[in-house]
């Protein structure tokens, strides 16, 4: 059972890196935030749909894993003939010496976030649920709080990457990493509250998500050929590496600060970090541009 599973999880990380270097290249800069928006709120979906597909697999004596890996292999076929129908727009390679290294050397604060957005990623995932339990609320009103969330990580990212399209990249990531920071201490403050805090966990869930779906669209903005298939590779493998370690800071803070833990843990870094990068945007680089990089 614990081969199959992380069988499964390496297959599917590593569809999902083949499908982002096969994005980044083919997708104009002009349309990039759209395009990764679009991804992310897909992915979002996925989540939110993979457990009734298993429960109907399992109503109907198929094998869960038999189900997940026929997906898995379709996707696979996919990603392996879109380039030969639509490689017309795919950028030139490079030619440069393409590493993960280079992308931790030429990107590190990308390289940062996407390690905390697998911090923030593990305590939306695993310790939602138990924040609203620990907090006195019923099963039923805890599964409702990580629903609102999920359905705003459905919702929220396309249109965040339509505004990625429409300004500037970095401020619209600094704006959407301050607030994500803020409804994580919003959240925690109104569990009492039972519409306020589900309006805080659907908003917390579509911010975060948009984070993801922003530095996608950094990324791909960057770089091109070599250096973008290393880049993907890179966030694909710190956003692990932040999901593995989540689990430790986030639980050891609750265990610590008790519910207001979570937000120190999965909110706290994102509000300093968005509010920096705002200040460095406004005084260092002079007039917004949609171009990263400009």
């Amino acid at each position: 059972m614990v081969l199959r599973s992380n069988f499964v999880r390496i297959s599917t990380a590593a569809l999902c890196a083949a499908v982002e270097i096969l994005l980044g290249s083919l997708t104009a800069e002009a349309t990039r935030g759209r395009v990764m928006g679009i991804y992310t709120s897909i992915l979002g979906v996925g989540l939110s749909a993979g457990p009734a597909l298993l429960s109907a697999s399992t109503a109907n004596e198929i094998s869960p894993f038999v189900s997940i890996w026929v997906l898995i292999c379709i996707m696979g076929a996919l990603s392996v003939l879109l380039p030969n129908a639509y490689n017309a727009n795919e950028q030139p390679d490079t030619g440069s010496n393409a590493s993960i290294g280079r992308f931790l050397l030429n990107a590190p604060f990308l390289a940062l976030l996407f390690v905390f957005v697998g911090v923030k990623n593990t305590a939306q995932s695993s310790f939602f649920p138990i924040l609203g339990l620990g907090t006195g609320l019923s099963v039923p009103s805890s599964s409702l709080l990580l629903s609102a969330c999920m359905l705003g990580s459905v919702t929220f990212p396309a249109l965040i990457g339509y505004l990625a399209d429409k300004c500037d990249r970095r401020v619209l990531l600094a704006i959407t990493c301050s607030l994500f920071g803020s409804l994580t201490f919003a959240v925690v403050l109104t569990l009492a509250e039972p519409m306020i805090r589900l309006l805080a966990a659907f908003a917390l869930g579509g911010v975060g998500s948009s984070i993801f779906a922003l530095g996608m669209t950094l990324v791909g903005a960057c770089f091109s050929g070599r250096d973008l298939t290393a880049a993907y590779v890179a966030t694909g493998s710190l956003w692990g590496f932040g999901s593995l370690i989540g689990n430790l800071i986030v639980g050891s803070s609750i265990t610590a600060f008790g519910s207001v833990g979570y937000a120190i843990s999965a909110g706290f870094p994102f509000l300093v970090g968005g509010i920096v990068m705002l200040f460095v945007c406004c005084h260092v680089f002079g007039r917004p541009t949609n171009r990263v990089g400009s």
